[in-house]
């Protein structure tokens, strides 16, 4: 029998089991009467001051749990709303079966054997995907560790827990003045009270650093001391500490920790791109070397596989569009370019391979073609390919595209 609340209603969650317990209040694995008994995770409050902040918060402002509400992505734990629960209000989250980033790296305080850098890389670019999602509608997280990773136990997917949470601690420490933040993690400017999109690249590249080393960038069981090491000192370049990681890998993850918040990346997406564009150098000529090598559908099928994970690469769009034109399957490359295009319409190269698969069609699909090349050229190409695509014009040009 499920019990009722203080005020004689029907109790909606069965409690199956405790979570844990944070800053912000217990998490208890439910069961939700209300949904066919399906399992949820409930946060419930410490106390009535972080209740006052999550009602606040999520009922009387409603921007955050607009925000919180709209943000589906597979890399984010959902928010799924607000109920009361043995007459507190507590927030309902997806549950995630699975273990936390930090039981797979180990104690803060030790150091540990380092993860392999291809899968930090792995987890770090899907937490930078969720990372961006939410920056997009300027929702920080305020406390981004490994603590707050979780990797589904199914398929290995990292998603972000605890949206929401850091701002309705913040909102119950402001009349002490606390910092809310877990110290290791914190930046510079966060320190002193300052949160940013800026801060929470700073706490990923914490983690990521502590991933790809075994240990944290700054340490000291004084926090005095530990907060003079992050204003101060520049950590160890993660290459020098573990020769598996490359120096260009190491100058990305110094740069996530410089001092000055705008020497930093500009956003997740930027810090994104930048992972992305690293394995995109190594992937792309090997996929064309497959390609010239007669194993055409291979390439292809491994291009496709890449553009499962980066799906706002121009890159990869291209190198399928260029497979697909030089198979002379100029429907389906034309079909693959526009899909590109609607994630970066004004990209020239996208432009440029979208013209020959036009050409090719005949007819009035010529015109498009000549279109697109000068759009290409318009917007910019390298010089090689401006120089290719020119040639191209005039020989389009000279045979009567403009009829």
């Amino acid at each position: 029998m499920v019990k009722r609340d203080k005020d004689n209603e029907w109790e909606r969650f069965r409690v199956i089991r405790h979570l844990g317990s944070g800053a912000f209040g217990r998490t208890f694995l439910v069961s939700d009467t209300n949904k066919g008994n399906e399992q949820v995770v409930i946060k419930v409050p410490h106390d009535k001051q972080r209740e006052e902040s999550l009602i606040t918060e999520l009922i009387h402002a409603g921007a955050l749990s607009a925000s919180l509400t709209g943000m589906t992505h597979p890399n984010i734990c959902r928010y799924l709303g607000f109920a009361k629960f043995e007459g507190l209000y507590v927030m309902i989250l997806e549950y995630i079966p699975g273990k936390d980033l930090r039981k797979i790296v180990g104690p803060m305080q030790l150091t540990r054997d380092p993860m392999e850098p291809a899968r930090a890389i792995e987890i770090i670019s899907n937490v930078c995907s969720g990372l961006s999602i939410a920056h997009k509608v300027n929702l920080l997280h305020r406390d981004i560790k490994p603590d707050n990773i979780m990797i589904h136990q199914g398929d290995g997917v990292p998603k972000i827990l605890d949206f929401g949470v850091s701002k309705m601690l913040q909102s119950s420490a402001s009349n002490s003045g606390t910092v809310v933040g877990t110290f290791p993690y914190m930046a510079p400017e966060a320190l002193k009270g300052q949160a940013s999109m800026a801060s929470d690249m700073w706490s990923l590249n914490v983690m990521f650093y502590e991933m790809v080393t075994g240990r944290l960038p700054f340490r000291d069981e004084n926090l005095f001391e530990l907060k003079r090491k992050i204003d101060n000192e520049q950590p160890q370049a993660p290459h020098e500490v573990n020769p598996a990681v490359d120096e260009g890998l190491s100058a990305l993850i110094m740069k996530g920790l410089r001092k000055d918040p705008k020497d930093r990346f500009e956003s997740a997406q930027h810090m994104l791109d930048t992972l992305e564009g690293r394995e995109l150098d190594a992937v792309v000529p090997r996929l064309r070397e497959l390609f010239q090598a007669g194993s055409e559908d291979e390439a292809e099928q491994q291009a496709l596989q890449v553009l499962e994970r980066m799906q706002k690469q121009p890159r990869i769009y291209m190198l399928i569009g260029e497979f697909r034109n030089r198979r002379q399957q100029y429907l389906r490359a034309e079909e693959i370019v526009r899909q590109g295009m609607k994630e970066c319409a004004d990209h020239a190269g996208l432009h440029f391979y979208l013209a020959p698969a036009l050409w090719s069609q005949g007819g009035v699909r010529q015109r498009e073609a000549i279109g697109a090349l000068e759009r290409a050229l318009q917007l910019g190409l390298p010089a090689s390919q401006a120089r290719q695509a020119r040639n191209m014009l005039r020989s389009w040009q000279s045979e009567g595209g403009r009829k």
